[in-house]
């Protein structure tokens, strides 16, 4: 599978980062946490206090969640 991931400066939409990776031999719902999971510590790397989290997979939001 494949992940990908893009953090934003607001409110001014700076783009920070964008990014991607390929994951073998893994499911779609793991490439995807993997993804959330890159983004947010990108996030926190470049000094975020704050974050907003979007995804077009519920599943894998709820699965991040715990």
């Amino acid at each position: 599978g494949s992940c990908a991931w893009i953090v934003w400066r607001l409110p001014e939409w700076k783009l920070m980062i964008a990014a991607n990776a390929y994951l073998a031999d893994t499911t779609s719902l793991l490439a995807q946490s993997a993804g959330m999971t890159y983004g947010v510590l990108a996030a926190f790397q470049l000094g975020a206090d704050d974050l907003v989290v979007v995804s077009n997979s519920r599943l894998a939001l709820l699965h991040s969640l715990g």
